[in-house]
């Protein structure tokens, strides 16, 4: 089933060029809306309580606070924000068995994978 409406999004990546990148992408779709953009786990955390987005793109390696731990704080406060991580490790690399995402797509395949990942 395909979404109908705005979708409001957070992205999160602490390489700026590859985050203005994502942003530059997704802002192409007249029925996304970005929100904010954040460079590391913590400040996507305090964005997600600010904003009330409907879903957070998040790089899984950030300082300070890493993806897959932001993703959990995040599901903990607000349930209902969906949240996809990317990486450029295969997803074999982590240990999901604590974490609570709704999707994960490798770096290098992101941009062909996510506008169907987020019209779910």
């Amino acid at each position: 089933m395909e979404r109908v409406g705005n979708l409001s999004i957070v992205v999160v990546d602490d390489h700026r060029g590859f985050r203005q990148s994502l942003v530059s992408f997704l802002r192409q779709v007249p029925e996304f809306q970005i929100l904010g953009e954040a460079a590391d786990g913590q400040e996507a955390e305090e964005l997600v309580l600010k904003l009330s987005p409907d879903v957070v793109i998040m790089d899984v390696k950030m300082p300070r606070r890493n993806g897959i731990e932001a993703a959990t704080r995040i599901k903990n406060q607000a349930r209902s924000v969906r949240v996809i991580l990317y990486s450029m490790d295969e997803p074999g690399s982590y240990d999901w068995s604590e974490v609570e995402v709704d999707g994960f797509i490798p770096k290098q395949r992101l941009f062909q994978e996510i506008l169907p990942a987020l019209r779910v």
